[in-house]
């Protein structure tokens, strides 16, 4: 592909010369021709011009006046792609979410900064192990915030992409890149459990009541834990029990 500058041509004025007076009519040429060159279209010839804006990329601001120094910083239009691996037939396994408070008023939203801190997308799954649709989004917190598995009754299971910290880098407040620049992947499957159970005993069922002999724990359809305690590790929701032999 070729890309020339336009084709809007530029008249540029003639030289002035030492001792030689600066004019109107000079002056406008310049202003003429600087105006000509800044209106210029980019022309490509076959292709169409590609302009590339990176994704979730942070623009940082300084607030004028505070103390201590304030920031604030905007983000730009990326999306968290979900492959959810529990779709179904001809069901759509990709979705991609955008963050719900990117933009205030179709305006960049402007995130409120201190030295130390970091800005992160925001994405939380579902019991079932799916990411809720319409609540990722972009926040500050701590640069050391944890993102946190499902388990049920324990603790939800909370994602943080950092994509920026805030930190004094050679004496000047800088965002020291993580994710920033990227549209961001997040793979969910069905949270679930998996369980073999040994019988009760069938004259006394109360005193030895039925066990579990052996469990698999999946955490958005990844294998998260094997033979764990369910007074430690509840069960979730999803549970299918497989007894060892004919229970009478």
């Amino acid at each position: 592909m070729k890309v020339r500058n336009g084709d809007t041509p530029i008249h540029l004025p003639e030289i002035v010369r030492a001792g030689d007076a600066i004019t109107a009519r000079w002056a406008n040429g310049m202003r003429s021709a600087l105006q000509r060159l800044r209106d210029r279209q980019p022309i490509a010839s076959g292709h169409y011009v590609n302009t590339r804006e990176l994704r979730f990329d942070c623009t940082l601001y300084f607030i004028p006046n505070t103390s201590p120094q304030q920031y604030k910083v905007t983000v730009s239009d990326g999306r968290v792609c979900e492959l959810n691996r529990t779709a179904g037939d001809d069901t759509q396994a990709m979705t991609l979410h955008e963050a719900n408070n990117r933009l205030t008023a179709g305006e960049l939203t402007e995130f409120g900064m201190t030295m130390d801190q970091a800005i992160y997308v925001y994405v939380p799954e579902d019991a079932n192990g799916a990411v809720i649709l319409g609540d990722v989004a972009i926040t500050v917190d701590a640069a050391d915030k944890k993102s946190l598995n499902y388990i049920p009754t324990v603790q939800s299971g909370l994602y943080y992409y950092k994509l920026a910290e805030l930190k004094t880098i050679d004496g000047v407040a800088r965002l020291k890149p993580f994710l920033m620049g990227s549209n961001i992947y997040h793979e969910t499957g069905l949270t679930a459990d998996y369980r073999v159970m040994s019988c009760p005993d069938p004259v006394d069922p109360e005193l030895y009541p039925q066990t579990q002999h052996s469990r698999l724990r999946f955490c958005s359809g990844r294998l998260a834990g094997i033979d764990e305690d369910v007074a430690t590790i509840p069960l979730s929701g999803n549970v299918t029990e497989f007894n060892v032999e004919v229970c009478t």
